[in-house]
């Protein structure tokens, strides 16, 4: 039932889109259209991120150390993708690995040792905001030069074949088809023409829904965070359950800490400004689900994307008051949805096997 009303409000959203693309002024139709892109662009790092400690909590693991893990992620896609010439793909692999072991310390205090969850998210935040402005001050003086993800439209450009049908059909170099879609085409192509990274980190998310509602493997994710002590009657053995999903819940928010640096193609000290305690919100906004995580973190997306829309209607507005809407609509979301979601039963409860 809940599925089917998300599918209604995203067609109605969808239509909605439409025909502003079909009938609203072209000076809207472009303002609009930017600002979706916008949204798309910054909400996608909160949405995996989100995704991944999705896994986590839905294991009983409350990971307060979203914010750590994301920045150590940043940090060495930084220097990883440098180190490699510029290649993103591989520093991003980098980031992904250092925040697997951040992720991996945690795991080891909390479910091996059964320390509590709040106090350790919260120091595992505190050790790599100062492990990675120590590391960063080390080799900030390095001539670091790195490359973001190449556009959706360059990369079908180099296909063979399809790459010359798109640049005759538009005839303006490699651009996606769309913009030949009579009065719409301009106004999708600006919300499409995003990096690979936009595509691939969907088609991600919507798996991973799919794997922790309609596989074995989610089921027994989900009964580890409700009932372990059942769990571990019945031969499923809840530690490894529970390693797992913290280790993959870091895989993720290490990507989407370098994907944040790979977005501004640099590294600045706490360049996350808490955006992993923004995808924790997602999480709980999202109802503890990875497609509505995704949701949550376009409706924070599109609230840091207002900026963009305030400066391009010509409103003038601190800056320091537009960087605040995004942790407002946080905790605005938080207040008025927290009591509405279920959390998992056994959610920040160490297991102890008898």
């Amino acid at each position: 039932m809940k599925q089917k009303k998300g599918l209604i409000i995203g067609l109605i959203v969808v239509l909605v889109l439409l025909a502003i693309g079909i009938f609203a002024p072209e000076n809207l139709k472009n303002t609009l259209a930017s600002f979706i892109a916008q949204d798309l662009r910054i909400a996608l790092p909160l949405a995996l991120a989100a995704a991944g400690l999705v896994f986590g909590e839905r294991s009983g693991v409350l990971n307060l150390g979203a914010e750590g893990l994301m920045l150590t992620g940043a940090l060495f896609t930084w220097i990883g993708t440098a180190m490699f010439a510029g290649n993103p793909w591989l520093g991003v692999l980098v980031g992904m690995f250092a925040s697997l072991l951040m992720a991996l310390l945690f795991a080891f205090l909390v479910i091996t040792l059964r320390s509590n969850q709040t106090v350790i998210g919260v120091s595992i935040n505190i050790l790599a905001l100062g492990l990675t402005s120590t590391i960063y001050r080390v080799v900030q003086s390095m001539d670091m030069k790195i490359f973001g993800f190449p556009n959706i439209a360059d990369i079908l450009a180099k296909i063979p074949v399809l790459g010359d049908m798109l640049t005759n059909m538009t005839n303006i170099g490699p651009q996606l088809a769309l913009v030949d879609i009579p009065r719409i085409g301009p106004f999708l192509n600006i919300i499409f023409a995003q990096n690979i990274m936009i595509y691939i980190g969907i088609i991600i998310i919507i798996f991973l829904n799919f794997v922790l509602f309609k596989t074995d493997l989610g089921l027994k994710v989900r009964a580890v965070g409700e009932y372990p002590k059942a769990c571990d009657t019945m031969g499923i053995n809840v530690y490894k359950i529970r390693y797992g999903s913290v280790l993959f819940s870091g895989l993720l928010t290490g990507l989407a800490g370098g994907l944040l640096v790979l977005d501004i193609k640099t590294f600045v000290e706490n360049v996350t400004a808490g955006k992993g305690f923004i995808a924790i919100a997602a999480v709980i906004f999202g109802k503890y689900t990875p497609i509505g995580a995704l949701g949550a973190s376009l409706v924070f997306g599109g609230a840091q994307a207002v900026q963009y829309l305030i400066q391009a209607i010509g409103l003038k507005a601190p800056s320091d008051l537009m960087n605040m809407i995004p942790y407002v609509v946080t905790i605005v979301a938080l207040a008025g949805f927290i009591g509405k979601t279920h959390v998992p039963a056994a959610s920040t409860k160490p297991y102890v096997k008898e």
